[in-house]
This record gives C-alpha cells, structure tokens and sequence, in this order.
C-alpha cells in the first residue's frame, strides 16, 4: 500500500428540519465553475428523489454506506471512484448527537473510515438566539445557507467563527426565486443544468476556494487493495442484460463497475422499445425507476415479455427490484384502480402506493436459496414501499420474517425484490452471478 494525494470533503449538516441539498448543489456546482471536477457520493445507498450529479459534473452519483459495507470495501469504493475526480464529496445528515435510534449508513463512520474532513452547511434562517447548534466535533469549515442579509451574515459569522475556532467558507442568501423552482420540480426530476448553474453563480462571490481546497487536500490518502476491481479469471464467461431506458434508470454503478471489472460483459436493452434481450443473456437485470409512468408501452411490447419468458424457460436468470420487480407481475394497479398487463413471470399484483414512505434500511433472514442468495444467511438494503405486492397465486417468499414476506419472492432463477441491494458491498453477491451453481444455494457463501 502506498500513499496517496486525494482531496475530499464531507459535507452535511446535523439540523434535523433542515435539508442541505441546495447549498452542496451550489458548492459542486460553484467547484466545478472553478475549474475542479467533482465526484460526488452519498452517504448510504439508496436513491434520492431528486439528484443533479449528472447535470452538475457529467458524472452519476456514487453511493458509500457503513451499515452495508465493511470499511475495506467502502475505501475501495470510494478510492476506484474519486482517483479520477479533482475533489470527492461525500454528501448527507451528519448523526445528531441529541437523537438516538438512527440507523442506516453514517456519514460520521464514513468520516473516520475515510478521514475526510467535515464541512457543516448551517441553515441560518432555524438558528435560535444565543443558542448556537451543536456541530459534530473536528469540523474544518461552515456554509451558511439561507443568510437573510449581511446584517445577519455578519452576526452569525462571527458567533460561529469565535465560537467553534473554524472559518466561514461561504454562504448562501434566500434566492428565493431559484428556491421556488427546486421546490416545485416533478418528483424525481433533477434540476437542469441553467438551475445548478444559477446556484453556484449564487454562491460564488461569498466562497473561499483556497481556503476550502487547503482543507480537502491536506490529508494523504492510503491505497487500498483492490480486490473488488481484480479481475478474478472466472472461467465461466458472463453476459448481463441491463434494462435501461425512461422507465428503467436507477442503479448502483459500483455493481455494474464490479461486474464488468471481473469480465462480464455488460449491455443494455430497453422494456420500452427493444424486441429481445441481447444475445447469449445469462442474467437479465432491472432496477428501479418510474413504469408507472409508461405502463400503456410496457404493456404493449408483446415481444419482450416473450424474450423474458423464453429466456427464463432456457434457464437463464432474473434480477428485478423494485420497479423491475413490479414488470414481472402479471400486473401493475395504478391509484385509479387502472389494471395494466405486465411479464407474468411472478403470480402476483404490484399496486402503486400513491404515498409511499422514504426508504428505511431493513435486514432479513433467507428461509431459501436462490441463484443469487443463500438459505439462512443475512442481506442488507433500503425497502422501497413505492409497490405494493399483492400474491394472485402461488407466490413464493425467500426470506423467514413474516412481515416481510413479500419483500423479497420468486424462486431459484427469479429474484424479485422491493429492497434496494448494492450488490458491491457485497463481493458474495457479485461471484454469485458469475457462479450460479445447478440447485438451491443452501448455504452462506
């Protein structure tokens, strides 16, 4: 292992009613004005409702998460990303120290497993008189966001700079008409591109960039191993078939990197316009994303139900999560009561929740083996309630808990899930698909 230059921040906050998207929008948006590209990672693994790393950097979002990963992995995660990157941003809630129960990835474990120094976004405006918020200890650095006016500005500034011994980097005012728009974009719209750039003009005059990138590059960075991204020589050659198009569109891309690092081969194909899947598909791969908003296409496209039944009846093997898991049905439900035919693959209904929960973190137990799990074992993930799975059938669950019984179904060659997975936080996983074996995995692998 050797020694490397690598800047990077955390950056979050610890207000609970407060949310930071817009400034760490403005500061990615307000680095990359400056000439630095920016990697950006959220702190657990699950997909946010509203997400501008593409429009902002060119790049997709990485996802890091200490409740799923062990810390060789996360470093090597966060290491096979960032090296490419002018600054790794590690972005979300920092732990509040006066809440208990929280659970899921921290980003205050991140911090200590990555030793990334801490930038807290403050939002002024839920400040409270002479009671300064209670910041998570070894900050480097404050962004106020919501600064009513340089009166308020000044007051704060100084109270804060005296009070926790760390600059001011910048700050935000209420730009209340850039705001507005962000409020009122369509849920899982990200922000166009003039949007983030009108942030970072926004944030721009008020940042100290020097002083910022003084903080993010004076830590050295140690080289992990990199086990997950060596290339294993499995004999077996691997052929994945993504399901990507406007109703397929959410993954993790440290999964796809994995898989393609250990030689498969990856393609892509769309439930919406495409006849067949690629040729010579072992496995066939959905994630999550909006069908609901395309269930008259999906519908219609006789010709890929048939290629997914023809290729699961030659043995080949399903992924589906969430959304994908909802295609399989023999049926999605819309809120009006709307019955639209779907693949057929599992005997079941999904319903859409027309108001689901954010997605909690959940553990459950393997009552059976499948292609991709193994029987009493252990797996990790963030539960979507986005579809409701209704059993028109003989449907079968996989895991043991009875509150979850329909959580995770199918059978040995089809997994449906409605758990959001990151396979890479999980090296078993992904020498599972390379390795599917001939009969039900029974034990942990």
């Amino acid at each position: 292992m050797g020694m490397n230059q690598l800047p990077r921040i955390a950056v979050g906050t610890v207000q609970s009613d407060a949310d930071p998207q817009v400034m760490i929008w403005a500061l990615i948006s307000a680095l990359e004005r400056g000439g630095l590209h920016v990697q950006a990672f959220s702190s657990q693994s699950r997909f946010p409702t509203r997400d501008a790393s593409m429009p902002l950097t060119g790049q997709g979002l990485r996802h890091l998460d200490s409740w799923l990963m062990q810390p060789d992995v996360c470093a090597q995660l966060f290491y096979n990303a960032a090296r490419f990157a002018d600054v790794g941003l590690v972005e979300g809630q920092y732990d509040d120290p006066t809440c208990q129960g929280q659970s899921g990835g921290s980003l205050n474990t991140l911090c200590s497993w990555l030793d990334l120094p801490r930038l807290v976004v403050v939002d002024a405006a839920r400040l409270v008189a002479c009671r300064p918020p209670v910041l998570p200890s070894g900050i480097e650095g404050i962004l106020l966001d919501n600064v009513a006016d340089v009166g308020q500005l000044c007051r704060v500034q100084a109270d804060m700079e005296a009070y926790y011994g760390v600059p001011v980097l910048g700050w935000l005012g209420p730009i209340a008409p850039v705001r507005s728009l962000i409020e009122n974009l369509p849920p899982h719209a990200g922000p166009t591109t003039e949007l983030c750039e009108a942030l970072g003009d926004a944030l721009w005059p008020s940042l100290r960039l020097g002083v910022l990138l003084d903080i993010a590059s004076k830590r050295t960075f140690t080289t992990v191993n990199d086990d997950l991204f060596r290339l294993q020589g499995f004999a077996r050659p691997l052929n994945v078939a993504v399901a990507y198009d406007d109703a397929f569109r959410c993954y993790f891309p440290d999964t796809l990197d994995v898989l393609e690092s250990q030689g498969a081969t990856v393609s892509v194909f769309s439930p919406l316009r495409s006849e067949r899947l690629p040729d010579h598909t072992d496995v066939v791969y959905f994630g999550c994303g909006q069908p609901e908003d395309y269930v008259p296409e999906l519908a219609a496209n006789f010709c890929m139900k048939e290629s997914l039944w023809n290729h699961v009846v030659s043995g080949g093997r399903v992924y589906a999560e969430s959304a994908g898991l909802a295609y399989l049905c023999r049926e999605i439900v819309m809120p009006g009561g709307h019955h639209w035919p779907m693949v057929g693959l599992l005997p079941a209904l999904a319903r859409r929740n027309p108001a689901p929960a954010p997605d909690r973190p959940v553990e459950v137990t393997l009552a059976r083996g499948s292609w991709l799990f193994a029987a009493q074992e252990q797996a990790r993930g963030y539960l979507s309630s986005k579809w409701i799975i209704h059993p028109d059938g003989c449907l079968t669950g996989l895991v043991s808990e009875a509150e979850h019984s329909h959580d995770l179904v199918g059978d040995y060659r089809i997994v449906g899930s409605r758990i959001h997975m990151n396979f890479a936080a999980r090296p078993a996983y992904v020498r599972r698909f390379f390795l599917p074996g001939h009969g039900q995995l029974n034990a942990v692998s």
